[in-house]
């Protein structure tokens, strides 16, 4: 439903579907890490479809405990369900989102645990989702089937050239 609603914009989707795939595939950021991200941008901008989509995906096929998923549908990053490394991407997370620009205490605290690709990635991460959480709140998505999502995901790896 989601890319039914992107189409009305056949320009943009086009341009967006390819980064879309690089951000499944292709990144650096391990796809573990990733799914914090998309889970927690996603529960701070309020994303009802993405968040369902999602802690399908980070469960099923990352390997994210529920303890996990519960503590970020809690707000509670600072969980020590949580490593050094993933409250650190959780609170530069946050900050992208809610701050859009990240204290020095922050970048310095991710900076120890990923290298400026990574820092990258998270940032684009970041934007795609809050940019995907708006459209399918706007356009008032209901939650879908989970398996929707887990095909998108499955289809981007299998696209992927393995290195």
């Amino acid at each position: 439903m989601l890319g039914q609603v992107m189409m009305h914009a056949p320009t943009a989707y086009k341009a967006f579907m390819p980064l879309i795939n690089v951000i499944f595939a292709e990144l650096q950021l391990d796809p573990y890490d990733r799914e914090l991200v998309v889970l927690y941008a996603v529960h701070l901008e309020g994303g009802e479809y993405q968040w369902v989509q999602h802690v399908h995906i980070a469960t099923t096929m990352m390997g994210v405990p529920q303890a996990q998923v519960d503590a970020i549908a809690r707000g509670d990053v600072a969980n020590p369900v949580f490593s050094d490394r993933h409250r650190a991407l959780l609170a530069f997370t946050r900050q992208v989102v809610k701050e859009v620009r990240v204290s020095d205490e922050v970048f310095d605290e991710m900076a120890k645990h990923y290298g400026m690709r990574e820092l990258m990635e998270t940032m684009f991460t970041v934007g795609v989702y809050m940019l995907i959480a708006r459209i399918s709140e706007v356009a008032r998505i209901p939650p879908a089937s989970t398996s929707m999502g887990v095909a998108a995901v499955a289809s981007a790896l299998a696209r992927t050239p393995k290195t």
